[in-house]
């Protein structure tokens, strides 16, 4: 499958750039769309401005590897070099770029996030590596690997929040028709910086067999969930696929959490 560009896509400062657009679909795109959909955004104000933003944002305490990881990411796929930015009032990192190339080679591919509902591009679902590497985009920005306490027992649970209630339903859908059990639910949350209460949904994985085939399909690039297994074993080998493109008679990946 190839993506059927429009020439006109890139302005004067895209072609200035050097900016490149991928051809086709890769693991590494799938990824990128991932976080984009889990803590990322695009915007235009091109009727007033010709303004294109796209912008990824990450915690500045334990996820600047991560953060480093994806503009790594954004450089291989688009030979595209993303400013990044602190803000000291909420201690959040952020990658910003305007491209008017980038912005609408997502929305040609099928990308949209309009007010947290989330289009995931259908090419997507057909490929099972596709999804396992978007979704680990989505579990490495909006999800968590923890630890819970039941009666003196520790056991991991994998969780993924998100106001898109459907999306989740999907990737639902997706894990247990890999025969990983998941639970969803609907809950309320108070937003601190809005001082209003808001309705998120939750996917949650649980206990060590379910997390370690989790993340055997998966896998995760961020840091943050491996320090986060504290007093539990956790050994964790990188998948192949997170540096390069491989068939599917080349991946191997290998996790194991156990007590």
């Amino acid at each position: 499958m190839d993506f059927n560009l429009k020439s006109d896509f890139k302005s004067w400062k895209d072609i200035r750039d050097g900016i490149i657009l991928p051809q086709r679909p890769t693991l590494q795109l799938c990824e990128l769309i991932g976080i984009i959909a889990g803590d990322g955004s695009i915007a235009s104000d091109a009727e007033e401005t010709k303004d294109y933003r796209i912008q990824i944002y990450a915690n500045a305490f334990d996820e600047f590897a991560y953060f480093m990881h994806t503009k790594s990411l954004v450089k291989q796929l688009f030979n595209l070099n993303m400013k990044d930015f602190l803000s000291k009032s909420d201690n959040t990192i952020y990658l910003l770029k305007r491209s008017k190339a980038v912005f609408y080679f997502l929305k040609n591919i099928g990308y949209e996030k309009i007010d947290s509902l989330i289009k995931v591009l259908s090419w997507i679902w057909e490929t099972p590596l596709f999804v396992a590497s978007f979704v680990r985009g989505l579990f490495d920005t909006d999800g968590c690997l923890a630890l819970k306490n039941r009666s003196g027992k520790f056991y991991p649970v994998i969780s993924i929040g998100l106001k898109d209630g459907g999306l989740l339903k999907l990737v639902k859908i997706w894990l247990e028709s890999n025969r990983i059990p998941c639970v969803f639910c609907r809950e309320q949350v108070f937003d601190e910086r809005t001082n209003k209460i808001y309705i998120k949904f939750r996917l949650e994985v649980n206990g060590y067999r379910s997390a370690n085939e989790f993340l055997q399909l998966v896998g995760t690039c961020n840091i943050k969930n491996i320090k986060k297994m504290g007093p539990v074993r956790f050994e964790f080998v990188k998948p192949q696929w997170l540096s390069h493109d491989h068939t599917i008679s080349d991946i191997k990946s290998s996790v194991v959490c156990s007590p």
